[in-house]
């Protein structure tokens, strides 16, 4: 049946791939799995693979990993396949996406990698506890850096500020995911969104169990 479903991955007909990527999801056949991985390329089955991929066991994960490797830039694939790696990777892939956070990779490639180590929070042990606290400062001195060029261009270029106010997106969501691999504690995960309501009290609440959980000096930074 293997040959028949790869016949099948590569037909000209959209819907016959995409009937066959759903089959896939049902079989435990390591030979399937690049052939998956490469209907990544056709941006009309992403979908479809991505659902099929993170439904799968864990042994898929070394050929996500040797996928994502095999590539060294940002492109919507290797972003799916680390959010895959949250999904389904074990032990190996805490390593993998840890490296990632601790790297020169492109920081959007790190802040993924952050956002899905977030869901293997109970796995990770205190090896990594000194790194993060570094990287945590880094963050923080990161958006002070940018909220202060961010003011100063503000008067003269609001597309520029634009930019800037969409770096620190980023570098909050980062911050935040490494708050909660450092305190260990998911409920970070909550405030994180509450954070944004447009309802007040819930931003209160947000920020009064921020401040019961972290110091100040981080509390004040992710609030600002």
């Amino acid at each position: 049946y293997i040959p028949a479903l790869l016949r099948f991955l590569y037909d000209p007909d959209p819907t016959i791939r995409f009937e066959t990527v759903k089959t896939c999801a049902g079989f435990d056949e390591p030979e399937l799995i690049p052939h998956l991985l490469r209907q990544l390329d056709d941006h009309k089955m992403r979908p479809c693979v991505f659902y099929t991929l993170t439904g799968m066991p864990q042994w898929i994960e070394p050929y996500v990993i040797e996928e994502y490797e095999k590539h060294d830039t940002v492109t919507i694939n290797r972003i799916l396949l680390l959010k895959i790696l949250g999904k389904v990777g074990a032990a190996e892939s805490i390593d993998i996406l840890s490296n990632i956070v601790f790297s020169q990779q492109h920081y959007v490639l790190r802040v993924i990698a952050a956002r899905e180590l977030r869901q293997k929070i109970s796995s990770i042990d205190g090896k990594y506890a000194s790194d993060i606290e570094a990287l945590i400062r880094q963050t923080i001195h990161n958006i002070e850096v940018v909220q202060a060029a961010q003011a100063e261009i503000a008067i003269r270029s609001a597309v520029i500020s634009g930019l800037y106010a969409d770096r620190n997106i980023l570098n909050r969501d980062f911050l935040f995911s490494l708050l909660i691999l450092y305190f260990r504690n998911s409920d970070l995960g909550r405030i994180e969104l509450n954070l944004g309501s447009h309802d007040k009290m819930t931003r209160d609440n947000a920020i009064e169990l921020l401040d019961s959980i972290l110091p100040s000096e981080y509390a004040n930074t992710v609030i600002s």
